[in-house]
């Protein structure tokens, strides 16, 4: 606002929390309004059309809209919830994208079925790099919980988080019961959603000692979708960034898994450009021109 030209821009704050307190703090910080992740795209535009005024009729362009079509198929039966998964919620965040969102459910159920053991064995380790592991994993549980509206679970992952961060091992014990338990209800959800609704599954990560160098040469092809995702903020971005990590996922190089990671923890944080900056740098570690 301190540059010409831009004294009375909007500003909405984004948050990811929904604490009490957190509006009217950005509100006196001199924010016009608030919104907080995961996002609920219904109040994301709601708040976006109170502040972006209409172009004048002369620049206004005409906007061709889809007719909606009946579902026809079985694939296109309308969503259900299941407990501890509000599908159709989920749906809505991926702007209805049916592919996309079994794609999505089908990655966390592949990566994240047993976290919480993992979560578990680090907490017992309670050295610096076992809670950082602890903590990463519960915050990227959290950020792909709230955007499959996994509530339950988001919940639980967002207290184990924080007791982790402020070293609250008293309550450890007690939620991760509870985050077992939530992730346990997430995973069957997604098992029967994925059995109901006949959605071909994910292919199995490649063993690493059965990767052949030469998948290497297919790398270009996996990073310029991601890549222009990522320009255009699409949440498509994560289905690339998965097939990405499936092509990288023999690569011995730490500085690429973890340059990978921080693209995963970006995404799920919807953080799309940190998550270019990441890629750029991937490109260059692996030699990839710039402009491929």
């Amino acid at each position: 606002r301190g540059l010409a030209g831009f004294a009375d821009l909007p500003i909405v704050a984004m948050t990811a929390h929904a604490m009490v307190g957190d509006r009217e703090r950005c509100l006196n910080m001199g924010m016009d309004d608030h919104i907080t992740k995961p996002i609920d795209r219904k109040a994301l535009f709601k708040s976006l059309m109170q502040w972006i005024k209409p172009l004048p009729p002369e620049r206004r362009q005409e906007v061709k809209l889809r007719p909606v079509m009946e579902p026809d198929s079985e694939e296109e039966r309308p969503l259900v919830s299941f407990p501890g998964l509000d599908l159709p919620g989920a749906l809505e965040r991926v702007n209805h994208n049916r592919t996309l969102l079994f794609s999505i459910l089908e990655e966390f159920q592949r990566d994240f079925a047993t976290v919480d053991k993992v979560i578990a064995k680090s907490l017992e380790g309670r050295r610096d790099n076992d809670l950082e592991n602890a903590t990463r994993l519960a915050h990227s549980v959290k950020g792909m919980a709230g955007n499959l509206s996994a509530r339950t679970l988001f919940q639980a992952a967002r207290a184990l988080e924080s007791a982790i961060r402020s070293e609250e091992q008293a309550r450890w014990p007690g939620l991760l019961e509870g985050f077992s338990k939530a992730l346990q209800e997430v995973n069957d959800a997604i098992s029967e959603s994925l059995t109901r609704y006949a959605t071909p599954r994910l292919e199995p990560k490649t063993p690493m000692e059965a990767c052949s160098p030469m998948d290497l040469q297919a790398l270009p092809d996996l990073v310029k979708p991601l890549e222009s995702a990522l320009e255009e903020s699409n949440i498509a971005s994560e289905a690339h960034l998965s097939a990405l990590k499936s092509g990288l996922a023999a690569h011995p190089s730490a500085e690429i898994q973890e340059l990978l990671l921080h693209m995963e923890e970006a995404l799920s944080m919807f953080d799309f450009s940190s998550a270019l900056v990441s890629l750029q740098e991937l490109k260059r570690v692996l030699e990839i021109a710039p402009d491929a």
